[in-house]
């Protein structure tokens, strides 16, 4: 096996390992974010307002932090299933693990486009983990060595 495929299985290891994690330090801080709020909300004092716009704001959170949290599950495990594949494939699992990193750049370059100014830290850290696995998929994989070892006879 060559050494871009080993390299890219270790990539995929780690970055499905790396995902589902950040995912929970998102969903960790957003439950946080909103536990805060909960003693000041039913309060009847002038910053009800915004103490219940925060509320919105931090159970908005939270359910974007689950439902990511679910899908971070999911494509890890289909990364990880990649990574196993690899190792004795053929040109199939090869092109799959390029769309996949191909899918990553994209999840990642969308999430820092629309990062805001109160955009989750974990959620910026997990959009450079993606666009940084998955270019460095790709660039291991569409190189010549990948592709002669992926075509070999079986």
């Amino acid at each position: 096996m060559p050494k871009q495929i080993r390299i890219a299985r270790l990539v995929l290891f780690v970055h499905c390992g790396v995902m589902p994690l950040l995912g929970l330090v998102q969903l960790a801080g957003a439950r946080a974010a909103r536990e805060a709020l909960s003693p000041y909300s039913g309060a009847g004092s002038w910053m009800a307002p915004v103490v219940d716009d925060a509320g919105r704001v931090a159970e908005a959170q939270v359910l974007s932090a689950q439902y990511a949290l679910v899908w971070a599950a999911l494509y890890a495990a289909v990364g990880i299933t990649l990574a196993v594949r690899l190792a004795h494939s053929g040109r199939a699992w090869r092109i799959g693990t390029i769309v996949y990193g191909a899918w990553d750049v994209l999840g990642g370059a969308f999430t820092l486009a629309l990062a805001s100014g109160d955009t989750p830290a974990p959620l910026v850290l997990t959009a450079l983990a993606q666009l940084a696995a998955g270019s460095t998929l790709i660039a291991l994989l569409v190189h010549k060595d990948s592709s002669t070892w992926s075509a070999r006879p079986r």
